[in-house]
Parts: structure tokens; sequence; C-alpha cells
């Protein structure tokens, strides 16, 4: 496995990881405070870390190309050589 291919797989992991903490964050909040408890504010930050994490998460999966392309530019895309 070549390090841009190792370095997409941890990118998407990462990107599947805060998606997951992120779900379950929203779990949480609902299963602590549900909803007979919405009208009282403490559960605002739990929200907040939740939808930060699914943010995140969602935006590395879906830029995980041009992130790799980022760290790893392709070798084959030089400009054509005119010394002749």
């Amino acid at each position: 496995m070549t390090d841009r291919k190792l370095f997409g797989v941890v990118v998407r992991a990462f990107g599947l990881w805060s998606i997951i903490i992120g779900v379950s964050s929203i779990h949480g909040i609902v299963q602590i405070y549900g909803v007979r408890t919405i009208n009282y504010f403490d559960w605002q930050p739990a929200a907040a870390f939740a939808v930060v994490y699914l943010a995140a998460g969602l935006a590395l999966l879906r830029k995980s190309e041009s992130i790799v392309e980022f760290a790893f530019p392709a070798q084959g895309l030089r400009p054509p050589d005119n010394s002749n």
C-alpha cells in the first residue's frame, strides 16, 4: 500500500469516526435531556459539540480526495519541458 492510499484511508477513517462521535452525542442528548426538558438550555453546548463533529466528519468524507491530492500531488502533471 502506497503512502497516498494509506493517507486516504486515514482521512476517511477519521471522517467516519467524527460522524460516529456526532451521532452518539445526539443520542446522548436525547437520552439525557429528552423532549420533556427541552425548555432548559443545558443541552445547547452538547448540541454544538455534536454539530461540529457531524460537520467535520461529512466534510472529511466528502472532500477526502481533495485532501489527499493536496497532501500528495500527482507526479505526472508537470508542464512539458520545451528546452529543445
